[in-house]
């Protein structure tokens, strides 16, 4: 979680860029926990849909870069999933 909040999270497929995550979404859950150390915990979450109809079948790689309202950047991942159409 970052103090300053989230700013924006870049999903990226196999290394390349391919869509910005909805953030602000509600999480009452992590409010519970961290309401009084992080303002805002209860938006803390976010979501994407991500197309796979035209990936080729096998292995893929995930990554979410997360940029918070300072300019910091951290990486999540790489999350391997399988297509198989």
């Amino acid at each position: 979680m970052a103090e300053s909040g989230v700013h924006r999270i870049a999903i990226y497929l196999d290394g390349q860029f391919i869509k910005f995550a909805t953030v602000d979404e509600k999480r009452p859950d992590i409010a519970k926990l961290y309401a009084k150390t992080f303002p805002g915990a209860e938006i803390s979450g976010w979501t994407t849909v991500l197309d796979v109809s035209k990936m080729a079948d096998g292995e893929h790689q995930m990554v979410a870069q997360v940029k918070t309202n300072k300019g910091g950047l951290r990486e999540f991942g790489p999350v391997p999933f399988q297509v198989a159409h």
